[in-house]
């Protein structure tokens, strides 16, 4: 579904964030972008919806080329989350969710079943917290109400980037669980950034080890990565931890990205 081929995007300054990176995404699976702090992820991620434009190579989802389509229009056809949420202070919960159907002019009696849809999708009572205001919620209830808002109009990408980075580990290993759930039910294409490879081993489908400047490291199935690094730069940002998730993957029975349509 999603296409890199050869970008490359320059800032002020001569550095180049992402070099010649050509990455196939494929259709209805979770693909984790992980590496070093300023390794180009976050850039990557933002390149695919047009928050940010490359300076060379070309972007294709489903064989279009995105620089032939409108930036707003090619938004409201991927879901975005970001670990600060980026909810409305000043709207209900369910406005909130609300936010991009309005946008397509759904009617009224449609957006309002879709919020309560999603709102029990992630596991917020609708009754309960519609009605409320992101002040009156957790940090934990607020990245719930940003993942419905990202799925309100149902589309076919998701792009998440260090989604529940900014909650205690708890709630992070839960909205993690609620993810893969979801996920395995949707089977969304996810484009995923994280820094923290434990949750890449959890909720990846594929995981793109990058270098700096978004060299690619080793891009596979987390069964994969950990039983045939490709590198000792890959052993070495895998660290200890290594041999315990492969242990815990291999005690499932199940390979590669297995691990999520299984649910676990």
């Amino acid at each position: 579904m999603i296409r890199l081929e050869n970008v490359s995007k320059q800032f002020a300054g001569g550095s180049n964030a992402v070099l010649g990176l050509t990455l196939d995404i494929p259709d209805g699976q979770t693909c984790v972008l992980i590496g070093p702090s300023g390794c180009g992820k976050t850039t990557t991620l933002r390149m695919i919806n047009r928050l940010i434009d490359p300076d060379s190579g070309r972007i294709l989802v489903d064989g279009v080329d995105t620089r032939g389509v409108d930036p707003p229009a090619l938004r409201l056809k991927m879901g975005y989350v970001i670990q600060q949420i980026g909810l409305f202070p000043h709207f209900t919960v369910g406005d909130n969710v609300g936010t991009v159907p309005r946008l397509w002019k759904w009617d009224k009696e449609r957006i309002d079943k879709r919020i309560d849809e999603l709102l029990e999708l992630v596991g917020l009572e609708p009754g309960e917290y519609r009605n409320r205001y992101p002040h009156q919620l957790s940090g934990g209830q607020r990245q719930r109400v940003g993942f419905a808002r990202a799925l309100a109009a149902d589309p076919p990408i998701l792009l998440m980037d260090e989604p529940f980075g900014a909650v205690d580990r708890i709630t992070r290993e839960r909205l993690q669980q609620e993810f893969i759930s979801i996920q395995r039910r949707m089977r969304k294409t996810v484009v995923f950034v994280t820094h923290d490879i434990e949750e890449a081993v959890m909720v990846g489908d594929r995981i793109c080890l990058l270098k700096m400047q978004a060299q690619i490291a080793q891009y596979d199935t987390p069964e994969q990565i950990l039983t045939h690094p490709a590198s000792e730069y890959v052993i070495e940002f895998l660290g200890r931890g290594r041999l315990a998730w492969l242990e815990s993957l291999r005690r499932t029975g199940l390979e590669g990205g297995d691990h999520v349509a299984a649910g676990i």
